[in-house]
């Protein structure tokens, strides 16, 4: 989010004269409270999936360390409490006090995804892609009022906005789809135990693999073309080619059945992807 708007947003803010409507202070404290959010997330998955995790994970933090249900709702609220807090001081700072609902939406959302859906990873696994790759509305949310001024001085700027935005989101929203997958490939003998639907445990491990791969297809292509049409540069050269040979040896090393520690080493294979994309951003030239 910080690459986001210090390398998109304001260069495309300062080229019609427009200032950031949240100083550093407050987009630092937005951040914050988007981090407390996302560790929310976390948590309530981590606890309802204890029994799972036990058997596909048994390093996890919950697994490992006994904890009562009463000591977890009391951590649970005090970071509900601070994320109320964060919340309310920017909404008034920024005069978006209407906009507040949406917070306690996103929060259900989490809730909702790990008690239910978690359970139902073919629905549940793409709710929380979109959420992630929500973190762009967020960011825009915070700028509501520049970004529709901004397209009434200059459509070709908005435009530039649009486009930059679609492509984080896009890369974002299936670099971690990709990866909620290989973790269901890392889950399946877990998962199966316990009932949960996932993508293996209904078409196969090896058309799941095939997925991945048509995935990885998908984002290469899209980097390559976004080479050829948009940004043209060395260093936009030197960043496809990278990420495009990522990809290109994550398809290679899904051609064979693999084991779980092996699954494990290419979700942070992806990560390092994800990681590449939001760098991408750091030389767009506008």
């Amino acid at each position: 989010m910080w690459s986001f708007r210090g390398f998109v947003l304001q260069p495309l803010f300062m080229k019609t004269g427009l200032e950031p409507a949240l100083s550093s202070v407050h987009y630092s404290l937005y951040i914050l409270d988007i981090l407390l959010v996302t560790l929310f997330g976390y948590w309530i998955n981590d606890w309802y999936d204890r029994s799972i995790d036990a058997i596909n994970k048994p390093n996890r933090f919950l697994v490992t360390i006994r904890i009562s249900q009463r000591q977890f709702v009391s951590f649970i609220t005090v970071q509900i409490l601070l994320i109320f807090l964060l919340s309310y001081f920017i909404a008034q700072k920024t005069g978006n006090m209407n906009k507040l609902w949406i917070l306690p939406s996103v929060l259900l959302s989490l809730w909702i995804y790990a008690k239910w859906l978690k359970r139902k990873k073919l629905v549940g696994n793409v709710l929380v892609s979109l959420l992630i790759g929500l973190l762009v509305g967020m960011v825009f949310l915070s700028e509501i009022d520049n970004i529709v001024q901004l397209r009434s001085l200059s459509l070709a700027t908005f435009n530039q906005l649009l486009y930059w935005s679609l492509t984080y989101v896009i890369l974002i929203v299936v670099a971690n789809y990709i990866r909620e997958l290989i973790k269901d490939l890392e889950d399946e003998s877990g998962d199966r135990l316990h009932h949960v639907s996932s993508v293996p445990s209904k078409i196969g491990t090896k058309p799941t693999h095939v997925l991945i791969q048509a995935l990885l297809l998908i984002l290469m292509c899209f980097e390559i073309t976004q080479v050829l049409f948009i940004q043209k540069t060395y260093s936009s050269i030197l960043f496809v080619f990278a990420l495009c040979t990522l990809c290109a040896v994550l398809a290679f090393k899904l051609k064979n059945p693999l084991k779980n520690p092996e699954y494990s080493s290419l979700s942070k294979w992806v990560k390092w992807l994800m990681l590449i994309g939001v760098l991408q951003m750091f030389i767009i030239e506008f």
